[in-house]
């Protein structure tokens, strides 16, 4: 099973099973967070990054004359390349979240 699942059934004191189905067909295993040209305009912050917004116009003598930075350098920021959270990190995000404490408030 997933960290995400065993740690709600965990804070939820829940017994109901969970059946692992697999992928199906068109699922995305990683999802993309900014592409490589996002990051090429982005400035990390430690915790987030800001991606700049692409004002670039369609002059495109600009691109010949002067050309551009190029994302060779960057790769896509994807759910796969970045940090996990491990359980026990989970679980302090999840009690942190007012529905969450809410839902334990009112059992």
């Amino acid at each position: 099973m997933g960290d995400l699942v065993d740690v709600l059934k965990k804070i939820f004191h829940s017994t109901t099973p969970v059946k692992v189905i697999g992928i199906r067909q068109g699922e995305k295993i990683h999802e993309t967070l900014a592409s490589s040209m996002e990051m090429i305009r982005s400035k990390d912050w430690g915790d987030f990054y800001q991606i700049k917004p692409d004002n670039r116009d369609l002059n495109y003598q600009l691109y010949f004359n002067q050309g551009q930075t190029t994302a060779e350098n960057f790769k896509d920021y994807t759910s796969d390349n970045t940090d996990q959270l491990n359980p026990s990190e989970i679980e302090t995000l999840l009690l942190g979240l007012s529905e969450v404490k809410k839902e334990l408030k009112d059992r």
